[in-house]
């Protein structure tokens, strides 16, 4: 069986903290994408075992990359200065990486929500309590009044 892999990749408290010295309301989108986490996927293929500390590698140094690049053009002053602290100067590491991002590697087959709620059975639904949640607690009001719908 194949899996993808999915590169979860986190701002370090060290890169939170500097980011709060630098708040401004000029570029909320920008450190919105600096203080959330992202999703990275690699599709299946050939992966050889051992070779996870050198695709998490790549991973590191292309995020590095992208956003090097999504961000060197900034003209900003506050912002520039920002990029000074968290780039210095190259040549740029996964070491830099490291002091700002956390990686977490997932290798895992994708199972599809909507799939799995479809394919439980109408016994499964009734064995939970209210999740206090409206939303939540319409979805498994729904759930058991059609799996029970479909089983007489």
């Amino acid at each position: 069986m194949k899996h993808d892999f999915y590169y979860i990749i986190r701002p370090t408290t060290i890169l939170s903290d500097l980011l709060d010295q630098y708040t401004t309301n000029h570029h909320t989108q920008l450190e919105a994408s600096l203080r959330n986490a992202v999703i990275w996927q690699k599709q299946p293929g050939r992966t050889f075992v051992g070779w996870e500390a050198e695709h998490a590698a790549q991973v590191k140094l292309l995020f590095l990359a992208d956003w090097i690049e999504t961000y060197q053009e900034t003209t900003e002053p506050s912002f520039k200065a920002l990029l000074g602290e968290i780039l210095g100067e190259p040549p740029y590491s996964v070491e830099l990486f490291n002091r700002w991002w956390t990686l977490e590697v997932v290798r895992s087959s994708l199972r599809e929500v909507t799939h799995e709620a479809q394919a439980l059975s109408p016994q499964t639904y009734t064995q939970f309590a209210p999740t206090g949640f409206p939303q939540v607690d319409e979805w498994l009001a729904s759930q058991q009044s059609q799996k029970s719908g479909q089983s007489t």
